[in-house]
């Protein structure tokens, strides 16, 4: 059985917003204001959420996302934030590391009786 559906949303707050907004390649396609970017998440989140499904809000900030996309030669675009809420979502909850440095899988003997 599968569990329910996880959607990552790059997610702003009111104090960086803007900074966020004006460095994005991308910036003519997010609402002019915090509380219009607001109202234009919350609807689709919501629905989501209503429908069963887990809505992670990654927040993003200015400095670490730029230096982030940086290191990846990435522009500071749309598909950038979703990769960056992905990779934060994961390393935030410790994904990351047991990918890197899986937990070790111990082997015990089969104590059972042959017949």
């Amino acid at each position: 059985m599968n569990g329910p559906r996880v959607v990552r949303i790059p997610w702003f707050s009111h104090d960086n917003y803007e900074a966020c907004r004006e460095m994005m390649a991308d910036k003519e396609t997010l609402p002019v204001g915090y509380l219009a970017w607001l109202e234009s998440v919350e609807p689709a989140q919501e629905k989501f959420v209503s429908d069963g499904g887990i809505a992670l809000q990654v927040l993003v900030d200015p400095r670490e996302f730029s230096a982030w996309c940086h290191e990846r030669r990435l522009p500071l675009d749309a598909k950038a934030r979703l990769r960056f809420a992905n990779y934060r979502a994961f390393r935030d909850t410790g994904a990351i590391e047991e990918l890197l440095h899986p937990t070790p899988q111990i082997e015990y003997p089969d104590l059972r009786r042959r017949a």
